[in-house]
């Protein structure tokens, strides 16, 4: 899967289940845009309550993050991904995990 935020676009590679308080694991590899933006994700709702954000490890044009599974996953579930460039544009997006 691929998500443009910000000037960026992630191709998207997610390893795990969706069974509650499992992990997830995420490889991502940047097709365009700048080096260097923070990435941050977590699985939940938008507003991130109830949920572990993790920050994405960069190594040169692609990133790495184990995630946790909230204890009650449900329809409204989604895996949220927000980038910051370098220039401090922030997106945010989300796909949907069911």
């Amino acid at each position: 899967m691929s998500l443009s935020l910000a000037g960026v676009t992630l191709d998207i590679d997610a390893q795990g289940s969706l069974q509650p308080n499992s992990e997830y694991y995420l490889e991502m590899v940047l097709s365009s845009g700048t080096l260097g933006a923070t990435v941050r994700l977590w699985i939940g709702e938008k507003s991130d309550v109830g949920s572990m954000k993790t920050k994405a490890d960069e190594h040169g044009d692609h990133y790495h993050a184990h995630l946790m599974v909230l204890s009650k996953v449900d329809s409204n579930t989604a895996l949220w991904v927000e980038v910051r460039t370098l220039k401090g544009e922030v997106g945010l997006g989300k796909i949907a995990l069911q």
